[in-house]
């Protein structure tokens, strides 16, 4: 039988509490084996397609309108199309933005930019386009949760095309942003001028502050919005793990786990109350966000270092969990944004089904031992750090951490 953890993120309900009886009524069933098979009937039924129109128009002078559409088709794959026409004698360089919000505040992001020309310029009256793409994150099953959605539209005009499209990509996160995250959300986004501003204009760092959230770039064109209270900052410097940092930690804990050091990038964000956090990057790199205080020297504050090898642990769940890089990254930002706990309770559980802050903080707790009065609850307090021999925590470390085994 398929994991119900997968059963439960194609349903779209990611981290939230979900109780499997309200899925079991949903389909009408009354087992688990039940349960997925109606699952796996739906997620092949699919729904749709499902097509939104909006026209584009100018005020004053201009002369510059046309349309866009979207539509979903039941596979999940999306298509992104638009007409834009020039009337008059100016030519124009624009950038059209659409932002589709479903009721359940689901958010979809596309833009495209391009030239038409008037009377009196060079280039074609007329610029069309038609993409269709298909995103991991967008499953068959959460199409239907569009059936009802809103299209939102925006456009910006000008000479200096690189200028308004930051314009315009402020106008996406203010519009994306509405009532639909809550602590934290996903935005998908689909267009390649608006990937290629991420890679290359204002959150090529991998974070940025906008409209009051802190804006992460994560992979398969996703963005993740932190809207808690307390974000310390979007830092603008990065950095791979130096030689000596990385070989420290693998000396010291992780004897061969960690990811490559070319895919380690220290940065000097940090997510609410001053908190560090780690999270997959749009790039394949695996950003450690740790703040300005500890950009210098990650082993710093505390002097022992705990805190780069807490860090460090997200980084091997990052590498080596089979759950899928998104669930991943949705933890992760559900985690930075509430502050979620880290008692993680007694050493006979499965490492593998505690939450990402419960196998962290095992893990730092195990290498500080009782050098330092903050050992959660004090739950490894009574052993020296980095006890192999008394300490039961140390499973965790020789089965699974060395392992690679999340």
């Amino acid at each position: 039988m398929q994991s119900m953890q997968k059963l439960v993120h194609e349903e779209g309900f990611g981290l939230e509490s979900v109780n499997l009886r309200d899925l079991a009524t949903k389909y009408g069933v009354t087992s688990l084996t039940a349960l997925a098979a109606a699952h796996n009937r739906a997620l092949h039924s699919g729904a749709g397609p499902f097509t939104f129109s909006a026209p584009i128009v100018t005020g004053g002078l201009a002369a510059l309108g046309g349309s866009v559409t979207v539509t979903l088709d039941p596979d999940g794959t999306v298509h992104w199309r638009g007409h834009m026409h020039d009337s008059g004698a100016d030519g124009y360089d624009y950038a059209v933005g659409a932002v589709l919000r479903s009721p359940k505040g689901k958010v979809l992001a596309f833009a495209h930019s391009g030239h038409v020309g008037g009377t009196f310029t060079s280039g074609s009256r007329d610029d069309d386009w038609d993409e269709p793409q298909k995103n991991e994150n967008l499953r068959p099953l959460s199409v239907g949760d569009f059936a009802n959605a809103t299209l939102a539209t925006h456009l910006e005009y000008e000479s200096n095309i690189g200028s308004f499209f930051e314009g315009l990509f402020a106008w996406v996160l203010r519009s994306a942003i509405g009532e639909a995250f809550h602590g934290f959300g996903e935005l998908i986004f689909f267009g390649t001028e608006m990937g290629s501003l991420i890679t290359t204009g204002s959150l090529v760092s991998g974070a940025r502050i906008a409209e009051g959230s802190l804006w992460l770039a994560g992979p398969s064109n996703t963005l993740w919005a932190l809207t808690a209270e307390g974000i310390a900052s979007a830092g603008s410097n990065s950095k791979e793990v130096e030689q000596a940092d990385y070989d420290w930690a693998n000396e010291e804990v992780f004897r061969g786990a960690l990811p490559p050091r070319d895919r380690l990038v220290i940065t000097d964000t940090s997510g609410p109350g001053n908190r560090p956090f780690t999270v997959p990057r749009y790039d394949g790199k695996i950003t450690l966000n740790l703040g300005s205080s500890r950009f210098p020297n990650p082993r710093a504050n505390p002097p022992d270092g705990s805190t780069f090898i807490h860090e460090l642990v997200h980084a091997c769940q990052i590498d080596h969990s089979k759950a899928g890089v998104e669930i991943i990254l949705k933890e992760a930002a559900f985690d930075v944004s509430a502050g979620t706990g880290y008692q993680y309770g007694s050493p006979d559980q499965d490492y593998t089904v505690l939450n990402l802050e419960h196998q962290a903080q095992i893990v730092e707790d195990w290498f500080i031992g009782n050098t330092r009065r903050n050992n959660t609850n004090a739950i490894q307090f009574q052993f020296p750090p980095k006890d192999n021999d008394r300490n039961p925590y140390f499973r965790y470390i020789q089965d699974n951490v060395r392992l690679g085994l999340f």
